[in-house]
């Protein structure tokens, strides 16, 4: 749904069909071919429910764990950075080509005009399973927006509980709210 069909950051989603090596269909484990879709249920999800990452290169022998380095700070969120900065400053202008640069190595054009809701979906986009999504909703506003199978979220739960193992050795610590 958010991604153009020419923006080459899809095809770090794998969707569709699941095919061996030898072309032949795979199976899940009660017979079904895999085919692997946008839509998960909760409560009934199969095998297939849910597109896979493969924004990195999977390895041969690869099981929950792959090869590469775990990145923690790219070029592009800097640049987005910016560019937030911009158009909450007003002036968007000056953040679009920012923008434009991102999305012009995924293939993809840009709106002369941009606005924040449009960084926010291009964060997404940029973001896919960066683990950037949680600290976006927030910082955006977003995260107690009721979506996909969520309910509203109670904005107390913006913050993580202090473990209690913390609370335990330390007395001076106050739990945060609702925990």
């Amino acid at each position: 749904g958010k991604f153009e069909e020419t923006d080459a950051r899809r095809k770090g989603l794998l969707q569709g069909p699941l095919l061996a090596p030898d072309g032949s269909q795979l199976l899940q484990s009660d017979g079904n071919p895999v085919n692997f879709t946008d839509a998960v249920s909760l409560e009934s999800a199969t095998q297939s429910d849910g597109v896979r990452d493969i924004k990195y290169q999977i390895s041969k022998g690869d099981k929950w764990e792959r090869s590469n380095d775990y990145v923690l700070i790219r070029y592009a969120e800097v640049t987005l950075m910016k560019a937030e900065a911009l158009i909450r400053l007003g002036r968007a202008g000056q953040a679009q080509p920012l923008v434009a640069a991102v999305r012009q190595r995924a293939g993809v054009t840009t709106p002369e005009t941009i606005d924040i809701d449009f960084l926010y979906d291009e964060l997404l986009r940029e973001f896919l399973f960066e683990e950037h999504r949680r600290t976006d909703q927030i910082r955006f506003g977003k995260f107690g927006v009721p979506g996909w199978e969520m309910n509203v979220t109670d904005k107390t739960r913006e913050i993580y509980p202090i473990p209690t193992s913390a609370m335990q050795t330390n007395n001076k610590l106050i739990q945060n709210p609702a925990y």
